[in-house]
């Protein structure tokens, strides 16, 4: 059981830096839309895919900054999770996946004003 989830955070433009970090939430997933539209709401670190995954777990676990299960960071994506929400620095847009029958994708600024309509929360 659980509520799986993850969020990708990608960049690749600079052939010299791939930045492709996986967040996971064991149990947070029905609530992870929200948590990311409030770290990219911020408005803070856009273009810096490491500050801004740093601020994106930041917002995931801050309820349970010391604790030792329901989160995690990788490289890949676990077979289990039911929602990847996807940050994309380079291109400034968040996908949303596993919510709907098809994708939604939207741009940082459209996702941080628009996340709880864009996704009928």
């Amino acid at each position: 059981m659980g509520d799986r989830a993850q969020v990708r955070v990608v960049a690749h433009k600079n052939k010299e830096y791939n930045h492709d970090v996986w967040l996971y939430t064991h149990w947070g997933g029905s609530g992870l839309i929200e948590t990311v539209a409030y770290a990219i709401g911020r408005g803070e670190r856009w273009t810096d895919a490491e500050y801004l995954t740093r601020i994106i777990f930041s917002s995931m676990i801050e309820q349970d900054v010391r604790g030792s299960t329901g989160y995690g960071i990788g490289n890949h994506q676990h077979g289990d999770v039911f929602r990847v929400i996807t940050v994309d620095v380079d291109e400034q847009s968040v996908t949303v996946d596993g919510w709907r029958d098809t994708p939604v994708e939207r741009s940082f600024a459209e996702f941080a004003e628009q996340a709880f309509e864009v996704v009928g929360l």
